[in-house]
């Protein structure tokens, strides 16, 4: 529903904006670009219009009209590189790759609805931000005061998302691999959506979508729940940090590890067989709860009542985390995504789930 209604106020701008540009009441107000006459250079209007391709390119934006202001940039690449794009209202990137590389993205709300329209740019919102298209905030650093949303696909990939009241992946492979810090909740609902992310300090974290919490670590967070089919698969949450953590799982997971430290009081509470690829790790100084109750640490009951048990441990074993070499500034290239996804996925040939790019790719492999 968020989704849509986002969208739908990014329509109605797009309407308003022309019927703006007909206003005379406004029109003073008004700069257009559709040339090369804004490229590199400063501009301060109420109403900023970047339509050409490259039209504002290394430019500094400013809308300074707080009631009617806004910046738009159509154009393919047209707010490329800006050093700053600056708005009381708010700024939309709908062009191909329109934001992509600004240094600065300031407004209440930033709508990214080019393909990889704000890729690899810095946003911050007092408001909300909108990931809509593919790649369309890939590599991106993201703050907003409110909400982030990552609706289309892998849109927000290899981003980073901190702070916020919600950071929701929507998309298929919506987050993946992306680093999501301090949202207070975080929402897993497309396949595979928070692929391979790392997620900390969340107060809650939900899987809905199908393996959507595939690979991933969470740490920090007290509630998580796994709703979607194997949505806890080969993923990673850890108590690090918190006094209580509660783990829900309500469908069938796999490899997945469950880790209680020192000082901390964990229940994992199993919902049919959704226990049975769960590793419950209760190290020294722990306080480890499990629902229903009768499972028992020395893993001498299977099931109670039909409902699995985890398969207790206090011995701590980790895999390395795909993001754990992520390069922060690492560059959007479709060529190096493809080798860094192999290079640090080293079980990847043995578990064949690799596959064998085009020859233009020069024969790299491609963890699925």
């Amino acid at each position: 529903m968020s989704y849509h209604l986002s969208y739908a106020k990014y329509s109605i701008h797009v309407i308003l904006s022309l019927l703006t540009l007909l206003s005379p009441t406004y029109a003073q107000s008004v700069t257009e670009c559709a040339g090369t006459e804004c490229q590199s250079t400063s501009i301060q209007s109420g109403q900023i219009s970047c339509n050409g391709p490259n039209s504002c390119q290394e430019s500094t934006l400013t809308s300074d009209d707080a009631e009617y202001g806004f910046i738009e940039c159509t154009g393919f690449e047209s707010c490329y590189e800006t050093a700053s794009i600056s708005s009381a209202t708010d700024v939309y990137c709908s062009g191909s790759n329109s934001c992509q590389l600004s240094n600065s993205i300031d407004a209440t709300n930033i709508y990214c609805a080019g393909s990889t329209g704000c890729a690899r740019a810095k946003l911050s919102a007092s408001g909300n931000v909108y990931c809509y298209s593919q790649y369309g905030c890939s590599g991106t650093r993201i703050n907003a005061d409110a909400d982030t949303f990552c609706s289309g696909q892998s849109s927000c990939y290899n981003s980073f998302i901190t702070n916020g009241k919600s950071a929701n992946c929507e998309a298929n492979e919506g987050c993946f691999g992306a680093r999501i810090t301090n949202a207070n909740k975080v929402g897993c609902m497309g396949t595979q959506s928070c692929r391979r992310a790392v997620i900390s300090t969340a107060n809650s974290v939900r899987g809905y979508g199908y393996q959507s919490m595939y690979f991933t670590e969470i740490s920090g967070s007290s509630s998580v729940r796994g709703w979607g089919y194997q949505s806890l698969t080969e993923t990673i949450v850890d108590s690090q940090g918190l006094s209580r953590m509660t783990v829900e799982i309500y469908t069938d997971s796999y490899q997945s590890q469950v880790i209680c430290r020192s000082g901390s009081t964990c229940t994992v509470s199993c919902k049919g067989t959704g226990c049975g690829g769960i590793t419950y790790v209760c190290l020294s100084g722990a306080t480890c709860n499990v629902s229903p109750g009768g499972c028992v640490s020395d893993n001498s009951v299977a099931d109670i009542n039909g409902e699995t048990c985890p398969t207790f441990t206090d011995t701590l074993s980790l895999r390395k985390m795909f993001t754990e070499e992520m390069d922060e500034d690492f560059e959007f290239d479709d060529d190096a995504i493809i080798k860094a996804d192999c290079a640090r996925c080293n079980d990847c040939n043995a578990k064949g789930e690799c596959a064998t790019l085009a020859a233009t790719q020069g024969a790299t492999t491609r963890c699925k």
